[in-house]
């Protein structure tokens, strides 16, 4: 069931009746720790935080980036078979083992296009290509267990999307397929994808992602692909241009949601906000982010790492903050 989010209040039923309480927004502490990120991320992907280091991904060139605590690159590799044109990376995860899953399309010289699971070693060496037969992968996410999630997107042969599949995916660690979970007609079937921006996460008990298209966020179980819930803004938020962007989950399953309003064309950014979920009030609780907000510069928490949460603006530092 899709749950309506209040952004800045409270929700509470009572004999039928919902009360709008004022919230207290959290507080984000002065950086603990900051670090200069030595990477330029134009022409990337969005990059995101997982098992202590940021991944980032090139949008064309088949390029995977593995940056550190300390800010420097630690590793860069290549993915795609032999023969390829245009390499397109739709999302990286990394594995507890330090091995590497990215999810690519392939164009290759002959005009054919394919989509592939690529698995890397932790030295970034390719270990196999594994091919998804009429469907892409949007985005992956390794579990504790070591086991890889991934979001899908099932097509024909002329890249309409059919019908009746499951979206989420579930893996071994070595890639046979083990199970599937959230059916494709739980989201409208006469939109366009919904999750077409990756940003799929897994803990030990809860496969989370992003649904822009109905602007929500849903979770799963990963031990039998029940659906946990489903969080979205209301309409009125969505209606004056609120979008949720991007999202995180940290290690203790504590998800934020970062926000951005567009002016009236849908063009430009006008105003940035980041809310933490609250699933027991199916509420988002506002975090005032201005001990390491930078004028004019999107603020974005990234994930969780020792506790503490890892936040960024415009990806040029990187800040180890905690929510007060």
């Amino acid at each position: 069931m899709r749950k309506a989010l209040s952004i800045g209040f409270g929700l509470v039923a009572a004999a039928g009746m919902v009360c709008l309480l004022a919230q207290t927004p959290l507080r984000l502490s002065r950086p603990e720790k900051t670090v200069v990120v030595n990477w330029n991320f134009a022409h990337q992907g969005v990059p995101k935080w997982e098992r202590g280091v940021l991944l980032d991904h090139g949008v064309e060139d088949g390029k995977i980036v593995v940056i550190g605590v300390d800010g420097q690159v630690k590793l860069q590799t290549t993915v795609g078979p032999p023969g390829a044109q245009k390499v397109r990376i739709s999302d990286v995860t990394i594995a507890p083992d330090g091995g590497f899953v990215a999810a690519i399309g392939v164009a290759a010289e002959t005009g054919e296009s394919r989509a592939y699971l690529a698995w890397l070693d932790a030295a970034g060496r390719m270990q196999k290509l594994q091919p998804l037969e009429n469907a892409a992968a949007v985005g992956v996410e390794f579990a504790r267990d070591g086991t890889l999630w991934a979001l899908i997107r099932k097509h024909d042969a002329d890249d309409n999307e059919i019908a009746g599949y499951d979206m989420l995916q579930h893996y071994s660690a070595d890639g046979t397929t083990i199970g599937s979970a959230l059916p494709r007609q739980s989201f409208p079937i006469d939109a366009t994808y919904p999750a077409w921006f990756p940003c799929l996460r897994a803990t030990k008990d809860r496969v989370g992602f992003l649904s822009n298209g109905t602007n929500e966020w849903v979770e799963v179980s990963p031990n039998d692909g029940k659906l946990l819930g489903r969080w979205g803004l209301q309409a009125e938020w969505g209606a004056r241009g609120m979008r949720i962007d991007s999202a995180a989950m940290t290690p203790e399953g504590d998800v934020y949601l970062n926000t951005s309003e567009r002016d009236p064309k849908g063009v430009r950014k006008t105003r940035f906000g980041v809310f933490r979920l609250d699933r027991s009030k199916n509420d988002l609780v506002p975090m005032d982010v201005a001990p390491i907000a930078v004028e004019g510069v999107q603020a974005t928490i990234l994930g969780g790492d020792g506790g503490r949460l890892v936040a960024t603006q415009g990806f040029a530092t990187l800040d180890w903050v905690r929510a007060e």
